[in-house]
């Protein structure tokens, strides 16, 4: 193995455990609420704060990359990701949890992007789809081993030692980024506007928390409201910025790109659907039909495991075949599959919640790398860079609002803890009606590619 390829392998590993970070704590969210005295909104917090910081974080990853070396990028990520697990072990409440999760997706943000980034710099685009399956695969395992490995902690010791788990293989990071990671991504003239970060967080922040306090208010209540008006105005404003600057912090050109802009969407839905299912189970299991978090880590273990080895299967044929075929059967089947989720009743069996939940992520793994693929290969060389800090960032932003958004779905659906099956099961039918509009924006881009 080359040296460019061993730098992108050691950056590759670090998103391994920040991401198996994210996931270990979605299976302690039943004891973290009991602990806290937090509902089920509330302690959604600890996701959709890690999500929204990594989102606000990674539309200045393109003036990093530019401005600063990788390795350097990479030790200040491992850092923050130490600082915010050492903070975990300790916190004392539930919003110091949440702080400790704020300083862990600082690093995520800078770190996240870099993966994408890098494979663009090292494989060439006839072997993309290959390469960005084979990231798929690594990238999930770790919510395939993160649910069942939690489940167990928690059942066995305490959830903090999910913060413990991770201390060992920091070490063991810094010491390979040490020895491998070379500083392969190209220096260019590079300018931070501050205004800029200002608005694109503004946005981010204002758009999350409008839809996170729908539930404790209404959609029609002025503090909702204005936080929407707030961020469209935000965003707005940020975009037109990007035009007028020389060098923009984030160069929204790329949505110039009917390809990419279209496949984006489509990828930004199918990942909201993803991280929002992973959520769901565990509470379905746990909540509505009794089980442990070892259980509902279990039961999530199968199709995780489909997704991995699945993504790096739909890598290869879409390098050989194309994306058309493989990824219409891919909506085809995640249409069908939530389907039978909006079926579901308290006394389903486990078999079959795994075998559906299998179904589901088989789907997701041919619909979201080869559209990830298609979109950056839709872009010039010279802007990829900014293509991939738009799409992560997106992707992480979307992945907030629909965890928040889908508990919002459940909260108002379920007027106390014995109606929470109602609330899910609300929750899977609005996943439904997403998956179309996936598959609509994907029909889209392939209009576009034809042209």
């Amino acid at each position: 193995m080359n040296n460019d390829k061993l730098t992108l392998w050691v950056i590759v590993s670090t998103n391994f455990f920040l991401l198996l970070n994210q996931f270990l704590l979605i299976t302690a969210f039943p004891t973290i609420m009991e602990e806290f005295q937090v509902n089920a909104a509330e302690v959604q917090g600890l996701t959709t704060a890690f999500l929204l910081t990594t989102a606000v974080m990674i539309p200045i990853n393109g003036y990093l990359v530019d401005r600063f070396t990788l390795r350097g990028l990479a030790f200040v990520s491992i850092t923050c990701f130490l600082i915010g697990t050492v903070f975990g072990v300790i916190a004392p409440s539930f919003p110091a949890l949440i702080v400790a999760r704020v300083i862990q997706a600082l690093g995520a943000g800078i770190m996240l992007p870099l993966a994408q980034t890098v494979l663009l710099l090292v494989y060439p685009s006839d072997q993309r789809g290959r390469a960005m399956g084979v990231l798929g695969l690594i990238m999930n395992v770790a919510p395939a081993v993160g649910p069942a490995i939690a489940g167990l902690i928690v059942d066995v010791f305490h959830w903090r030692y999910l913060f413990w788990l991770t201390l060992l293989p920091i070490i063991l990071l810094y010491v390979l980024t040490y020895m491998y990671v070379r500083n392969i991504t190209p220096s260019k003239p590079a300018q931070f506007d501050t205004f800029s970060f200002f608005l694109s967080s503004l946005g981010f922040i204002t758009l999350l928390l409008g839809v996170s306090t729908i539930s404790t208010y209404s959609i029609l209540d002025l503090r909702v409201i204005a936080a929407f008006v707030i961020s469209m105005l935000a965003f707005t404003w940020f975009s037109y910025r990007q035009t007028q600057l020389q060098i923009p912090l984030l160069n929204i050109r790329v949505f110039s790109y009917p390809v990419f802009c279209l496949a984006t969407l489509s990828v930004l839905i199918v990942s909201l659907l993803l991280l929002s299912m992973e959520t769901l189970i565990p509470l379905f299991a746990q909540n509505v039909q009794g089980s442990s978090a070892f259980v509902s880590g279990m039961i999530l273990m199968p199709g995780t495991i489909v997704l991995a080895v699945f993504s790096w299967i739909s890598g290869v044929l879409f390098d050989r075949y194309g994306g058309r075929v493989i990824i219409s059967i891919g909506f085809v089947f995640l249409i069908l599959s939530l389907a039978v989720f909006c079926l579901f009743q308290p006394d389903t069996p486990s078999l079959i919640v795994i075998i559906t939940f299998g179904i589901f992520m088989l789907s997701i793994s041919i619909t979201m790398m080869p559209q990830v693929a298609s979109a950056m290969n839709a872009l010039p060389s010279s802007i990829m860079p900014h293509g991939t800090a738009v799409l992560n960032a997106l992707r992480q932003f979307a992945m907030a609002v629909g965890v928040a958004s889908l508990t919002t779905v459940v909260t108002l659906s379920a007027n106390n803890q014995n109606n929470l099956y109602d609330g899910i099961n609300a929750a899977f039918l609005t996943m439904g009606v997403l998956s179309i509009f996936a598959a609509g924006f994907f029909a889209a881009s392939r209009i576009f590619a034809k042209k």
